[in-house]
């Protein structure tokens, strides 16, 4: 079985702390957050359509889906994306995209976080999906930035076996990543991490244990 994987890239970036200023009374109310006032509803992940994904967040392959909360940088993007491709008869290839950008408060973009994860010249079946419609956005560390977790599966195969499974967490420009495979329910195998080391590297046990939760929940196939 031929099969090659091209190792996955996650790039961070740094990200700025900033906020709005409060609406004054005789003004239509901004629900934008001032720096350090951040409410849990307004850290809350917005489903948005992709004509509502500013041009400045630029995202390569089709769009799976995005979204925007708000928390101590102001407001955020979330964009999954994917691309899957034929390059002969017998052989195909296929790419996972995550981006996270802020909008800051005089209206510019930063990139905080961007993976790129691949298969290439795959002569099976090939799998690139995002999992977890339920994306995970929480504050565990309790300093007014979220923290979003999501995970997909990319694999090359040709049996009924579990596949390739990976998680991220983003926060403030830094990623963690958790490796392993998803779990077959009917035949009751798989589900188990492999690698968490960048998880138990983060600045808190927190984080491994959030990230793990959120693992057993999206793991089953």
């Amino acid at each position: 079985m031929k099969k090659q994987f091209l190792t996955s890239i996650a790039i961070p970036f740094i990200a700025l702390a900033c906020g709005s200023d409060a609406p004054s009374t005789n003004q239509t109310t901004d629900t934008t957050p001032k720096k350090d006032s951040v409410t849990v509803e307004q850290m809350r992940l917005v489903s948005i359509m992709q004509d509502s994904i500013p041009i400045e967040c630029a995202f390569e392959g089709e769009l799976f889906d995005a979204y925007s909360w708000y928390d101590k940088n102001n407001k955020n993007y979330l964009i999954r994306s994917s691309k899957t491709e034929s390059v002969s008869d017998f052989s195909s290839n296929a790419w996972i995209y995550l981006y996270v950008y802020n909008e800051l408060s005089d209206g510019s973009f930063k990139k905080l976080n961007e993976v790129r994860d691949s298969i290439v010249e795959c002569e099976f079946d090939i799998l690139a999906q995002h999992i977890g419609l339920n994306i995970n956005c929480i504050d565990v560390s309790e300093d007014g930035i979220a923290e979003i977790t999501v995970a997909y599966r990319l694999d090359c195969f040709s049996d009924v076996s579990p596949r390739n499974q990976k998680l991220y967490l983003f926060e403030n420009g830094n990623s963690y990543k958790m490796e392993g495979y998803s779990y077959l329910f009917m035949d009751d195998i798989g589900g188990k991490i492999t690698d968490s080391s960048e998880m138990l590297n983060a600045p808190s046990t927190e984080y491994f244990e959030s990230a793990k939760r959120y693992w057993e929940n999206v793991m089953a196939e």
